[in-house]
């Protein structure tokens, strides 16, 4: 009988953190209309290796517990895994490895988590042919869910990379198209991002998901690299950085001006993210 862990802990653990370097950036966030969330959401992060995924998920379930909200989290990737290197036994797995059977157990894992009628991510990590899997096996995936009253939320984490498109390309033309849909542009690594996301903004299948109704952020440089290193080699969570102190109550290993650096990189993901404030984590009303 499949089992699922029912809860995060309480007390979390980071064992990686993202190669996410920081220098300030003018924030630049969607104009359009965002589409209104109807159900409890479930988040699909999507994306290469390095997109910022599991940053953005660690924060999302760091603010979730924060605020005391249940939320399931399940890593997919058959080789990394690595949400669940940060969060331990809070996070599911699956124990097959083959994208057809992560598929058959990401459909189980649905039917849970409408059953408890809470909230879900599943971080596809660097492979989604599970979730290509799924979509092929379950035509109707977006109306069985809307029926079940979830809100599929699909989170595409984009590079300058061309080849970056690939599954939004795939997963739109084969008719998953949620309507709450996100194209995350991470700029992190980028001299000048208006120049080389240029491309990507006009490429006929990010133009084709954004007319239809599909949200664009842009994910700027957030921490400095000797600091994430820092806040890597001490299991530093997100809470306690910016707090300055652990939950032991010892000083974290960051000096004040580093842990101002901290708060205002969480407040500039704030902001990127406030377009889409209502999607993320919720229980349905």
């Amino acid at each position: 009988m499949t089992s699922f862990r029912r809860a995060l802990p309480v007390s979390t653990t980071i064992r990686r953190l993202p190669g996410v370097l920081a220098t300030p950036t003018a924030e630049k966030t969607t104009r359009r209309k965002v589409p209104e969330l109807t159900g409890t959401p479930v988040w699909w992060l999507i994306g290469p290796n390095g997109a910022g995924k599991t940053l953005v998920a660690r924060w999302l379930l760091e603010r979730a517990m924060a605020g005391g909200r249940d939320v399931k989290a399940a890593a997919l990737d058959v080789n990394t895994r690595t949400l669940a290197e940060f969060f331990g036994d809070g996070i599911a797995q699956p124990d097959a490895a083959d994208p057809a059977s992560v598929a058959a157990w990401m459909r189980s894992y649905l039917g849970y988590v409408a059953e408890l009628q809470l909230p879900a991510m599943f971080d596809m990590g660097g492979g989604d042919q599970a979730l290509a899997h799924l979509i092929a096996s379950t035509p109707k995936l977006i109306d069985i869910m809307t029926d079940q009253g979830q809100a599929p939320v699909a989170a595409y984490f984009l590079t300058p990379r061309d080849k970056d498109l690939d599954a939004l390309a795939t997963f739109e033309a084969a008719g998953f198209q949620p309507k709450n849909t996100v194209l995350i542009f991470n700029e992190s690594l980028a001299t000048d991002p208006d120049m080389v996301f240029a491309p990507i903004a006009e490429h006929p299948t990010v133009k084709s998901a954004v007319a239809r109704g599909a949200v664009l952020l842009r994910l700027p440089r957030l921490f400095k690299q000797d600091v994430a290193i820092r806040m890597e080699s001490s299991l530093l969570t997100f809470r306690d950085a910016r707090a300055g102190r652990l939950e032991s109550g010892e000083p974290v290993p960051l000096d004040s001006f580093e842990q101002a650096d901290v708060r205002f990189a969480l407040d500039r993901l704030e902001a990127v993210f406030a377009p889409i404030a209502a999607w993320p984590c919720r229980h349905s009303s």
